[in-house]
């Protein structure tokens, strides 16, 4: 017998939400995700076996020695350090313990950089291509890894936050994130700092796992804005009109645990291919697939050009096409 629980802090529209009930499917494989077909779809979590939703959530938080441990962590023991800049040499010494390793996490790796495009400085040092939800951050922020690590540390009591952030109580700390939320950027006026919900962030991580980099194969030398587009993150397509790359997401009518999400998000992949020609896609042909909704990210609007701030909001894909 499925039990259900939809979860209000968890709006399909809000891109690290939907990227943190993804993660839950990554961390408990017993738990199943759709999403209501109301206006404004949220999450709804559901077993088969009639087990709580939330008590699985909550259990399935990540521990700190796993979050120490990912690949893609700063120092791990016998290997080279591991940056924001991360020297093919280094990203092939990740890989091989990966696959000796036979790492539980090695989809961290694949799911924020790619050496299918490499990077040559004018000092001959070839660095492989980071994944648009793996920006850099301002001033002094840190790579992504240390970004996960300070956003675990504030989730102290994980009963009560994982509860709250899934019933949409949750409080919103002083912190960067990961570094890809749009809600978390304060108004010009606003001398507010920026917040999240590290709940979110941490879940938002672990949704990165179906959402692997692509790249050509090719190696590009002296500027990073020559063949910009020759690396690119599962999900993502190409906006021309903007000179960049957007993201897209569905919204589903099925309970799926992660390897049903990954099978609809390569269906969901030929939709777009569609959408982006500018074919109309009808409501029987997305019904087929339990698809009810979607979305696309909105990126964040630089206030000047030492404005290093990255931060994708959304807007509702309308399914008649997406003129490029």
């Amino acid at each position: 017998m499925m039990t259900n629980v939809e979860c209000p802090g968890l709006p399909a529209s809000w891109l690290n939400a939907w990227l943190a009930a993804v993660g839950l499917l990554a961390l408990e494989p017993r738990l199943r995700l759709s999403w209501t077909r109301e206006p404004e779809p949220i999450a709804v979590l559901s077993t088969p076996s009639g087990e709580n939703p939330l008590e699985l959530a909550v259990n399935a938080w990540p521990s700190s020695s796993r979050i120490d441990a990912m690949p893609i962590a700063e120092h791990v023991e016998g290997l080279d350090a591991m940056q924001r800049k991360v020297p093919l040499e280094v990203f092939q010494q990740r890989a091989e313990f990966c696959r000796q390793k036979l790492h539980d996490d090695s989809w961290a790796l694949a799911s924020t950089v790619t050496d299918l495009c490499v990077d040559t400085n004018n000092d001959k040092i070839r660095t492989v291509r980071h994944a648009r939800l793996d920006p850099k951050g301002p001033g002094t922020t840190k790579w992504l890894h240390h970004r996960l690590s300070k956003s675990h540390k504030l989730v102290t009591d994980p009963s009560l936050q994982v509860n709250s952030t899934l019933h949409g109580h949750a409080k919103r700390i002083k912190d960067n994130g990961l570094g890809f939320d749009a809600t978390r950027i304060s108004a010009l006026a606003d001398s507010a700092h920026s917040t999240v919900d590290p709940v979110i962030e941490v879940l938002a991580f672990f949704g990165l796992k179906l959402l692997p980099m692509r790249g050509e194969g090719i190696e590009v030398k002296n500027s990073w804005t020559r063949n910009r587009f020759a690396a690119r993150q599962r999900n993502w397509i190409l906006d021309r009109e903007q000179d960049s790359q957007l993201m897209t997401w569905p919204a589903w009518e099925q309970p799926l645990d992660l390897s049903g999400v990954d099978a609809l998000l390569d269906l969901w992949a030929d939709m777009i291919r569609f959408l982006v020609r500018g074919k109309r896609v009808s409501r029987t042909e997305r019904s087929l697939i339990g698809i009810h909704a979607a979305w696309r990210t909105v990126a964040y609007k630089e206030r000047g050009t030492s404005d290093t701030t990255v931060g994708f909001a959304s807007a509702r894909v309308e399914f008649d096409a997406i003129r490029r």
